[in-house]
């Protein structure tokens, strides 16, 4: 029984998600953007733009009606308008091939999905009152806390006032008020769904210009990419992975919603605002209350960067001031209504995990700071840190402890307090690499100058991409694809938008300046590398060739060595992620093979009914 009841929550959340593509269709085919189209993009667009759309009308709908009210008369609607659409305005004879591949990629990478979230998980989740909610299933990030948010909103039959996204628990409580209640499964399922039509996102744009072997330089680059030249990759979205790989898809969402509202207020500038765009702004920038209110603040930044890269004559700036007029009023209604991070008077919600302005009493909401991307710990071993030594006639200092590895019966693992920065006789290299940390925070100017280069290590990818189209635009010695210049442009605007907020301002719950507030402009510059990149494939000599390609190779490795090895097969070799994370620091205790869920327990508990978790 609870196999098939799992069965029906995917279908459910199938079947919405096709209803919001239909319904994002209706509104896409009307927008008609100039960057043109092909059935990955307009199929992907519709999507974001039907996800979206849906938040926005149901949160705001919720207020009147209630939840289960609202989603009652949004699903009549939705049904209403997808039925002409889908009987008469597709030929569904002619994509029959291209469906079917779809289908079987998406049930591939479903799959893939599911094996990376059944990371390992400490016993202590099996018991509501003790389990932290910042814990969870791998591929969501802190899916118990978004659990414990869905709860609440069935249970109350509204989505309450609160400054913190909401965007995926809301969608992970469809199935639940329908009476299917498996909130992690939905969470999941949802999770492979955004991020395979952000797959079909961007391999359609891609695909706009590019034939499609060329279209994979630019679709690896995106959502595979690693920005910095690093061993190992380094924060692209706010869960500190590539996109495809991202743990918080309401972020994906938003993303693609930015980019799409992007692309509007470009062409709008152009062509002015009509109904059909003032609509469709209006709906994507309402949903970012609940999918990061962040990407309000780049896309003001964005309205006036682009509005300056267009010029300034009498018939722009009427339409700049008539879309940055319907943004602002859009914010500042969403954020009455809903909350969201600009919601600093939002009463305590009492939702376990869930954030508040009131919780860092000492602390602003909003701050100016100077720039900021990263720490010096991103190299230290912060994920998947063992201390494996072999077994000797030296003897081990009392304050260390020993527990046997349930990969290597031979090689114990190693307890070592020596990573709380005491002092041991025998210092290992993760001791020394803390050290060295702790010695360049006590030296300002030295932990300064760490801090710029590493920045300036994360960006260097897009840069590159900035740097190649910007000769190439001047030079003309490629062909270019059409419409190239308006998304440099665009992304140009984007990543300084990024870089002019994260160097000024500091919202409360934003800490990741780069993976929030970077990420569309870095996501789109490494589109322009992939773009620039695939052109030189396929235009350039063989030198050309070769160095395009060993640059996205040198990219994308990381993030998939990360995948496969560490997040698929250590999911069902090693032990949980948070106690490694605790041995590496030298604090709680050692970790044994009992204390983490077998394969079974994960599954009992990923298919099992709604609770709410407490612990710290």
């Amino acid at each position: 029984m609870t196999f098939l009841t799992a069965a029906i929550l995917v279908l459910c959340i199938c079947v919405y998600s096709v209803l919001f593509t239909g319904a994002g269709y209706v509104l896409w085919r009307k927008i008609g953007l100039l960057l043109g189209s092909n059935p990955s993009f307009t199929l992907a667009a519709s999507f974001f733009l039907g996800t979206s759309g849906f938040q926005a009308i149901w949160a705001l709908l919720q207020t009147i009606f209630g939840i289960k009210v609202a989603l009652i008369l949004l699903t009549v609607c939705l049904v209403a308008i997808c039925v002409p659409v889908f009987s008469t305005e597709i030929n569904w004879n002619r994509h029959k091939r291209y469906l079917i591949i779809i289908s079987a990629g998406s049930c591939l990478f479903a799959l893939l999905n599911l094996a990376h979230a059944l990371s390992p998980l400490p016993r202590i989740v099996l018991d509501p009152t003790t389990a932290p909610y910042s814990y969870g299933f791998g591929a969501v990030n802190h899916s118990f806390r978004a659990e414990n948010l869905s709860n609440a909103i069935v249970a109350a039959d509204s989505l309450p006032l609160i400054n913190q996204n909401s965007g995926q628990a809301l969608l992970a409580a469809i199935p639940h008020v329908l009476g299917i209640n498996m909130p992690q499964l939905s969470l999941i399922v949802w999770h492979s769904i955004v991020l395979i039509f952000s797959s079909l996102f961007v391999w359609g744009l891609a695909r706009i210009w590019l034939k499609p072997r060329a279209a994979l330089f630019p679709t690896s680059l995106v959502l595979l990419g690693n920005t910095a030249v690093s061993y190992r990759y380094i924060s692209v979205t706010d869960s500190s992975h590539a996109i495809l790989l991202s743990h918080n898809y309401e972020v994906v969402i938003g993303l693609a919603s930015l980019l799409l509202a992007s692309f509007i207020f470009w062409q709008s500038l152009q062509k002015g605002f009509d109904w059909m765009r003032l609509s469709a702004l209006t709906l994507l920038v309402f949903s970012w209350v609940m999918n990061g209110g962040h990407f309000s603040l780049i896309f003001i930044c964005l309205a006036i960067l682009s509005f300056l890269l267009q010029g300034t004559y009498k018939k722009t700036w009427r339409h700049f001031c008539v879309g940055l007029l319907l943004v602002v009023v859009t914010i500042i209604f969403s954020t009455l209504a809903v909350g969201g991070i600009f919601a600093f008077k939002a009463p305590e919600s009492g939702i376990p995990g869930v954030k508040s302005v009131a919780d860092q009493a000492d602390k602003p909401a909003i701050e100016l700071r100077w720039f900021r991307t990263v720490e010096a710990e991103f190299y230290a071993p912060m994920k998947m840190v063992y201390l494996w030594k072999e077994v000797s006639n030296t003897p081990i200092e009392q304050t260390q402890q020993e527990t046997v590895s349930p990969l290597n019966q031979n090689k114990p693992i190693i307890y070592d307090p020596a990573l709380t920065m005491d002092a041991v006789t025998e210092p290992t290299k993760y001791t020394e690499l803390l050290r060295f940390i702790k010695d360049l925070k006590e030296n300002e100017i030295l932990w300064k100058f760490v801090r710029l280069v590493r920045s300036v290590q994360l960006v260097i990818l897009p840069l590159l991409g900035f740097a190649l189209g910007f000769w190439l635009l001047r030079k003309k010695i490629f062909v270019l694809p059409n419409q190239f210049k308006n998304v440099y442009a665009i992304a140009l605007s984007l990543f300084m938008s990024g870089w002019v907020i994260s160097s000024i301002i500091f919202v409360y719950g934003q800490y990741g300046e780069l993976s929030r507030f970077f990420a569309p402009g870095v996501s789109l510059s490494l589109f322009l590398l992939g773009v620039v990149l695939a052109v030189k494939s396929e235009q350039g000599n063989k030198l050309q060739r070769i160095a395009a390609k060993t640059i996205v190779f040198i990219a994308v490795l990381p993030v998939l060595i990360d995948f496969f090895i560490v997040g698929i097969l250590g999911n069902f070799v090693l032990p949980s992620i948070d106690f490694m994370r605790y041995d590496s620091l030298g604090v709680g205790v050692p970790t044994e093979e009992a204390d983490v869920l077998s394969i079974q327990e994960r599954f009992d508990l990923l298919l099992g009914p709604s609770t709410t978790r407490s612990g710290m």
